[in-house]
């Protein structure tokens, strides 16, 4: 049976899984490890079900709980049916609570008051993830930004630039030919901005992607007819459908999420922290 931690919080668990994914990077046989949080777990019945969880399915428990009572609560049902339990913040609380010469306040999520910033970026990175060439077209009403364009415009490097900055992305694929999916359409379309690159440039970056491609699939990918075909073909899509456009060719990660924010939101382009 595959291993698995499940990820205990009352807020949302991305700490207490950030931690837990930086100490699992020091085992080699750590890839297989099914990760999966419970946040908002506030109550006796929820830790109670998630033990029961946890013993049915051979899981381990990381939580992050600040009530002590919930600690408590988990540490006596995990020893009762001999799972394996680790808290990550109790003993943190219990010697910063005698240093202080004050009790923890015990207050639910407290542990990210500080670091809403972090949060956001985390949830935009799992959104982006989520949303990458063309996933959940049902959910692109609830996307900052629509990126769309040909293989290889940068959709993919550029949504997660954007997701670092806070930036909530999906990124859909058009293909030569095709008409693109009608969700596109039924969204706001301010959000949505077309990327293209020279077709010389675009040639020369698709090279070297050759080796992951099978030999019938090299010939079309590289072909310089079909690439000017290609880009052709995003151009006239882009123009029909009003999409602004972004020239990528020339131009820095950077520099081309500028014009992108400034086309697609009404937010300004937030600059990584130095």
């Amino acid at each position: 049976m595959p291993k698995r931690i499940l990820v205990v919080s009352d807020s949302t668990g991305a700490t207490a899984e950030h931690v837990l994914q930086a100490a699992l990077a020091q085992f080699e046989n750590a890839a297989g490890v099914a990760v999966e949080r419970k946040p908002e777990t506030r109550t006796i019945e929820q830790i109670r079900a998630v033990v029961a969880e946890a013993h049915a399915s051979g899981s381990m428990l990381v939580h992050t709980l600040a009530s002590t009572e919930l600690r408590r609560e988990i540490y006596r049902a995990a020893n009762d049916r001999g799972i394996r339990s680790v808290d990550l913040l109790g003993n943190l609380l219990s010697d910063l609570s005698a240093y202080l010469g004050a009790p923890a306040g015990g207050i639910p999520g407290g542990l990210h008051r500080f670091d809403e910033e972090y949060y956001r970026r985390t949830d935009a990175l799992t959104f982006v993830v989520k949303h990458d060439d063309g996933l959940r077209l049902e959910d692109l009403e609830k996307a900052d930004i629509i990126l769309v364009g040909i293989s290889r415009t940068s959709k993919t490097p550029l949504s997660i630039y954007l997701a670092v900055r806070g930036y909530l992305v999906s990124n859909v694929p058009i293909v030569y030919g095709v008409e693109p999916p009608a969700e596109l359409f039924r969204v706001r379309q301010r959000k949505i901005v077309g990327l293209r690159m020279d077709p010389v440039r675009l040639n020369n970056i698709r090279q070297q992607r050759l080796k992951f491609f099978r030999e019938d699939a090299r010939k079309a990918y590289i072909d310089a007819k079909q690439i000017q075909q290609e880009v052709a073909w995003a151009d006239e899509v882009f123009a029909r459908a009003s999409w602004p456009v972004v020239d990528i060719t020339l131009k820095s990660l950077e520099e081309v999420a500028v014009e992108v924010v400034s086309l697609a939101t009404n937010l300004p382009y937030r600059r990584a922290e130095t």
